[in-house]
């Protein structure tokens, strides 16, 4: 065993060829290096620090772990970078954008790693850091597009909400403990630790695109596809919720954790309206994947731990899939608005895979969305209400992703759509083949998940044990909503007719009346402080002013100050008379 650290080696290595390497070969040198660190990551578990400077008593060190929950991520992230670098191959084909491209994503993995193995929150920052400036270059990589610059100001922008209260919550930790280990995390509920984790809970929120940071998700979507399925909804967005179940016995001793079911509730209503109105092909995607990270943050407030693992584990897979087969369907129609885009059926492969992608993503047997779905409610049956809202969920989330299916698999419009459908890189449609078997495969995993969990005493908290009840009620919330979409959009233009779709509209305009309330809000702060302010410096300057018009008067002539006696002695008579 080694150094755990190595794993990231090949990435930096990559890196450093293709600064040297010719533009065509940049493509096979960062797969190259995706796969080593892929093949080295069996022999490199041991945990270990590097002392990087000291400040009085508390020493700063790149601390690195291999803990169950660390190498799930870590896991994750090495299996899904070659696939997704692999399927890049037929999306990314322009030379001139092939090293800047493949750069990029080396950064990214590098820094998902870096996260991954973060034992401090010394790592987890720099990580962090690197995981939003990785993630502003490929939201805007294509810079020669307005929406695409603005979309990346406008992730960036929130993002670093997130960054400066993670950097204040490290601080305080630090301060309060003197050290930033995770392990030296303190379960006393002092004022400053209650402070730091609200704080940090705010840092998973914005980087997890929970209420209110949301909005930044969709934003993102300028980006490549691939850059989606891999950083947008299978990796980098589930940074947040990786943090939350890796420091879960800190927020909990903190009661902390019930700010994680409520804002994830939230979350999860909103972001599943807007995916039921919204048309452009990746950001119903996005929403969904918006909707997922607030359910896992829903089962992490309900001490759901293994639900939340399992769920973080397979959605990658499916939703990964999802966002290539938006990707091939944009390369062949060149549209991304599913009311023009059509023809996905003209290629049967690609078809399939999209069927496997949208059956598990829907809660269908034996995709492992399945088992993820029903992991989730029967975790949460003890609360009715909860329960209730999840089952509810169950049933929008089958509706809006069968809705985006038929929307995309109409016939093709033209015969060269139907030939560019059959001409689709052979990468991307193994990449899709590829996923496709692992979101099949990893139902699996839902039996060998709590012994690979076994060392975290606290995932075992709520163990789910769902009943037939529960598999009854999702499966019926399941197909009644999607056969009810199939139904309504088997056509593809009917079911934007709906008046039922406005209600979403209502969603929309009730989160811009709460962001009115805030803005309101902040004015009258800003105008209480002005008037506060004012009347202070009012009472300084006219205090001054007296003060000055005193000191005239200390002109050190007696005669004056004679006159001045004279003259109050003349007042105290008449007032006294």
């Amino acid at each position: 065993m080694g150094f755990v650290g190595f794993v990231i080696l090949p990435e930096l290595i990559g890196l450093a060829l293709l600064a040297v390497l010719d533009d065509g070969k940049a493509k096979y040198v960062a797969l190259g290096a995706s796969l080593f660190s892929l093949a080295m990551l069996p022999f490199f578990s041991a945990s270990g620090a590097i002392n990087w400077f000291g400040f009085g008593n508390i020493q700063f060190q790149i601390a690195m772990s291999t803990g169950a929950l660390n190498e799930l991520l870590l896991w994750l992230v090495a299996v899904l970078a070659p696939i997704v670098l692999f399927y890049s191959f037929g999306f990314i084909t322009l030379p001139s954008e092939q090293k800047r491209y493949y750069a990029e994503m080396l950064i990214f993995v590098a820094s998902m790693m870096l996260v991954a193995m973060s034992a401090s929150f010394i790592t987890l920052f720099i990580g962090w850091e690197l995981l939003s400036v990785s993630s502003y270059l490929l939201v805007g990589f294509w810079y020669f597009k307005e929406k695409a610059i603005k979309a990346a100001r406008s992730v960036i922008s929130t993002v670093l909400i997130g960054d400066i209260a993670l950097f204040a919550s490290l601080i305080i930790i630090g301060m309060s403990l003197g050290s930033f280990n995770f392990s030296a995390l303190s379960a006393h509920a002092s004022m400053a630790l209650r402070l730091a984790s609200l704080l940090l809970l705010v840092a998973l929120f914005v980087k997890s695109a929970q209420f209110p940071f949301h909005e930044w998700l969709s934003d993102a979507m300028e980006g490549p596809a691939p850059v989606s399925a891999m950083l947008h909804s299978a990796t980098m967005v589930k940074a947040g919720v990786f943090v939350a179940m890796l420091l879960f016995p800190f927020f909990l001793s903190l009661h902390v954790n019930y700010f994680m079911l409520v804002f994830g509730l939230i979350t999860a209503f909103i972001a599943t309206f807007n995916a039921m109105r919204e048309t452009h092909i990746k950001k119903v995607l996005a929403y969904s994947t918006i909707q997922e990270l607030s359910l896992m943050f829903v089962a992490i407030g309900s001490n759901a731990l293994l639900a939340a693992a399992y769920f973080f584990l397979i959605q990658s897979f499916y939703k990964a899939l999802l966002f290539f087969s938006s990707g091939a369907i944009m390369n062949a129609t060149g549209k991304e608005s599913l009311k023009e885009v059509s023809g996905l059926s003209s290629n049967k492969l690609a078809l399939i895979t999209t069927i496997f992608g949208v059956l598990s993503l829907a809660g269908f047997v034996p995709f492992s969305g399945f088992f993820a779905s029903i992991g989730i409610s029967s975790s949460l049956s003890n609360n009715l209400l909860v329960y209730a809202l999840i089952s509810l969920l169950s049933f929008l989330t089958s509706f809006f992703i069968f809705r985006w299916f038929a929307m995309c698999a109409k016939p093709a419009r033209t015969e060269r759509e139907r030939l560019l459908y059959l001409g689709l890189p052979k990468s991307m449609l193994a990449s899709m083949s590829i996923l496709a078997a692992f979101t099949l495969l990893a139902s699996i995993l839902v039996l060998y998940l709590p012994g690979l969990l076994r060392s975290v005493p606290y995932v075992a908290y709520n163990l789910p044990h769902p009943t037939p009840l529960d598999v009854v009620i999702t499966m019926l919330a399941i197909s009644v909503g999607s056969l009810l979409s199939l139904f309504l959009y088997r056509k593809g233009e009917l079911g934007n007719k709906l008046n039922a779709i406005q209600t979403t509209k209502e969603m929309k305009a009730l989160y811009a009346y709460v962001a009115y309330f805030f803005m309101l809000l902040g004015e009258g702060v800003y105008l209480f402080d002005y008037l506060l302010s004012s009347f202070f410096d009012f009472i300084g300057l006219e205090t001054s002013n007296l003060g000055n018009a005193a000191r005239k008067l200390a002109t050190g002539n007696v005669l004056v100050y004679a006159l001045l006696v004279v003259l109050a002695l003349v007042v105290v008579v008449l007032v006294v008379r």
